[in-house]
Formats: structure tokens, sequence, C-alpha cells
């Protein structure tokens, strides 16, 4: 199951959220090398299946196959980004709706406050699998709630890695939300 999972990791280049946020330029890059990847797949298939064709052809013909077959891969591109920015669109989406519901709750009276933590700690960690929380728009949400005490101590309590991985998110959403404070010409 690990040769699976490295080989789709591998070909659909998730491997470039492991350092980065979603946005973009990742998904345009990720399209990029996707398409590539399945288009090379396909043009060997087809050369694999030709009977008039060895295993071992030169490499002009092989460019020649490529030339041909060019408007495939601009298919092949328009399907994936198209497919990865949807799946984007609807993380970022759901985390948006995400932190309203959050707002809505704490105009309630009624509200729990451990829940409410709860809730924050859980946006907070749905933002770091999304591959979102360094993005401007979440960095002050997540440096605001990551820093309240219940937040972090539910955040702790249900996170794989707990305190470790708070420690660490926390860090890089300080010099993050530095690096925005300093974009926008504040102190």
């Amino acid at each position: 199951m690990n040769i699976w999972n490295f080989l789709i990791s591998f070909i659909s280049a998730e491997w470039l959220l492991n350092s980065r946020d979603n946005g973009g330029s990742i998904i345009a890059l990720r399209a990029i090398i996707m398409s590539t990847i399945v288009f090379l797949l396909v043009i060997t298939f087809l050369n694999a299946l030709d009977p008039n064709k060895n295993w071992n052809p030169p490499l002009n013909e092989f460019g020649i196959q490529i030339k041909d077959k060019i408007t495939w891969f601009g298919i092949l591109f328009g399907s994936v980004y198209a497919a990865l920015y949807t799946r984007f669109s609807s993380q970022w989406a759901y985390l948006a709706n995400l932190y309203n519901m959050i707002k809505q709750s704490a105009c309630n009276d009624q509200v729990s406050e451990d829940v409410l933590a709860e809730w924050k700690a859980g946006f907070i960690e749905d933002a770091e699998y999304l591959h979102l929380a360094h993005k401007e728009n979440f960095v002050s949400i997540i440096s605001a709630w990551g820093n309240e005490d219940k937040v972090k101590a539910k955040y702790i309590e249900f996170t794989p890695g707990g305190e470790i991985r708070h420690t660490k998110l926390m860090n890089e959403i300080a010099a993050r939300y530095t690096t925005i404070c300093r974009k926008n010409g504040e102190p």
C-alpha cells in the first residue's frame, strides 16, 4: 500500500503541498506535472499497443508522436486544472462557512465555551489539512484562536501530535502574520 500511496502522491503532485499552501500557482503547477505524466504514459501505452513498433522507438519518432497529439495535452491540462481548482474552491468555501458558523454560534448566549473551543480547534486543524492555514485570510483567525487557552487545550487534546504540532503551527503563523503586516505597511 505504501508504494501505491507514493505513486498516487507522485502522479498527483500532492507532494508539492507538503511545504506550501494550496492556491492558484500550486494548482497550475500540479496540473502541468499531472498532465505531463499522464500524457507521456498515454504515448508510451500507445507505442506498446502498436504491433508495428518495438519497445525502443527512436527519440525523433517519439517527438513526432508528441507533436501530433499535443492537443491531448491541452485537454488533459484543462481537465486537471478545472478539477483541482474546483476542489480548492470547495475547500475554501467549507472553511469560510465553518468560520461563519463558529462566529454565529459565538453570538449565542447559550453556547458552551468548551464546545466553541472545540470548534475553533477543529477549524485550525481543518485549515492545516486543507493546506490553507498560511493563507492571508486565515492567518489572523488562527493567530487569535490558536492562542486562546481553551482552544489550545482542545487542539492539543484532540489533534494527533498535539502540543508539538500546535507549537510548530503557531510559530509558523506568527512568522506569516509578521510578513503579512510588513507587506501591508504595518509595524
